[in-house]
Order: structure tokens, then C-alpha cells, then sequence
């Protein structure tokens, strides 16, 4: 389900090396991309990752001269699974099963990656990422959820999208640790970069991140939202199916 732009986002249809895309960032006339990192971060539990689109995307990177790197998101779907299930601690068979399907993924990028003989594309732990980000932004993030204002309201809105609305208050609490996992790392991934971050996914992202980036939130996320703004902008590109429509990021 497409989400509403929010004020102050610019985004333009493009075609990037054969496929339609939507661009979007809070800063119109950014011009250096092949200066930034370019991310793939590839869901655990997301069909459009496919073959194709891992190999298009080294093929993008070799043709722009970019530094590319391809993520598995994997530990936030660990509380997707809790949620689920209903417990705080998932069995060991669960475990094992997310960390091969994520181990799947792995190797998928490598071998697009040898396949295309890139040299500028590799891979990324998420958990990498995760273990560099400050103490403080984690805590910040948890923080301003539990307080239950505005960033509150947001994830779980974002939550709905993704898990439907059938959910109690309190599943829907639960699932939310999908978010609050995942939204501190790519705060830091975006904006920890000093040449700055291009975003690489099939679907658009959560508005909450834009409203970090916007400095809509920094009543509750001030430090975050000065880290944010102090970092180079986001660009963010949503990669059209080549047989259907987008969808949101999950």
C-alpha cells in the first residue's frame, strides 16, 4: 500500500538502467550520486528480491562507478516471529530457520556478485551495522516509542501496513519491535555515511524515517534528529517490479 509523500519529499519518475523507478529525497537537485554508497538492503521475507534484481543492481553499481553494498535484514524479523508466535524467546528450529533463509540470501548476492566479476559491490552484515551504532540512539528510539505520542502513533501506523489492522493494540506493540530494530540502524547507515547514502529497494520506504529526516520529530528524537541533520540527505530509490506494481517496505 503506497504511503502519502510527506511535506517537504521530492520524488521523480526515472528509468535507471532498464528499470522505472521513483526517486525521493527532502533536498531537490542532489547531483552526486556515484560519491554516495549505494545500500541494498534486501528483506528477509520480501518476493520481489529476486535474482534479476540483485544482479541489476551490481550491474548498477559497476556502470556508475559506485561503491555498492547488499545487507540482509535479518535480526528484525526475529520480533516479527515473536510477535507471532506469541513468546518472548523463539526456539531454537526458529532460529535455525531465519538464520538459513538469511544464509540463502548471502550466497544469492555472492554469486551475483562473482557472476558479474564486480569489484565494487559487497556484502554487509547487518548485524555489522547494528553492533556501530551508538547506545544512545537505540535508547532514544525506545525511548520516544514507549513515551506514546506522535513516533509512537507513526510506527504503529507503519506496523498496520505491513501486518494488517486485524491485530490488537497490543500485538500490534509487539510487532513494532520489527521497526524499532530497524530504524536505528538505518538512521545510522544513512546518515553516518560522509559522502552519503542512496537507498536501493522495491517498494516505498516508512514515512517515519522521512519525518526524522524532516525534523518533525525532534521533540521526541532530538538527538537523532540532530544526528540526521547533520548528516548528508538521503536519496532514496523505489524500484518498480518489472511485472506489477510496488509495495510498501517491509
Amino acid at each position: 500500500m503506497p504511503h502519502a509523500s510527506p511535506s517537504g519529499l521530492s520524488s521523480a519518475e526515472i528509468q535507471l538502467d532498464g528499470r522505472r523507478c521513483w526517486v525521493s529525497m527532502t533536498s531537490p537537485g542532489l547531483d552526486d550520486w556515484t560519491q554516495r554508497r549505494w545500500y541494498l538492503f534486501v528483506s528477509l521475507k520480501n518476493k520481489l528480491f529476486t535474482r534479476e534484481l540483485l544482479r541489476w543492481f551490481v550491474d548498477l553499481c559497476e556502470t556508475r562507478a559506485c561503491t555498492g553494498a547488499i545487507c540482509v535484514v535479518d535480526e528484525p524479523y526475529l520480533f516479527n516471529r515473536r510477535a507471532l508466535l506469541g513468546v518472548d524467546d523463539l526456539p531454537h528450529a526458529e532460529l535455525t530457520r531465519l538464520s538459513r533463509q538469511s544464509d540463502e540470501i548471502e550466497r544469492k548476492a555472492q554469486k551475483a556478485i562473482r557472476a558479474q566479476r564486480s569489484t565494487r559491490v559487497t556484502t554487509m552484515a547487518w548485524q555489522q551495522l547494528s553492533a556501530a551504532i551508538p547506545a544512545w540512539l537505540k535508547a532514544e528510539v525506545q525511548a520516544a516509542f514507549d513515551h506514546r505520542g506522535n513516533f509512537y502513533e507513526q510506527v504503529v501506523r507503519q506496523v498496520i501496513l505491513a501486518q494488517g489492522p486485524q491485530h490488537s493494540q497490543q500485538k500490534l506493540e509487539r510487532y513494532a519491535g520489527f521497526f524499532l530494530c530497524e530504524i536505528p540502524v538505518l538512521i545510522y547507515a544513512y546518515y553516518a555515511e560522509p559522502g552519503g547514502v542512496v537507498d536501493v529497494y522495491p517498494g516505498e520506504t516508512a514515512n517515519v524515517l522521512w519525518q526524522i529526516e524532516l525534523g518533525a520529530l525532534r521533540d521526541e528524537l532530538p538527538r537523532t534528529t540532530a544526528f540526521a541533520l547533520a548528516g548528508p540527505k538521503l536519496i532514496y530509490v523505489n524500484v518498480a517490479p518489472q511485472d506489477g506494481p510496488v509495495d510498501a517496505r517491509t
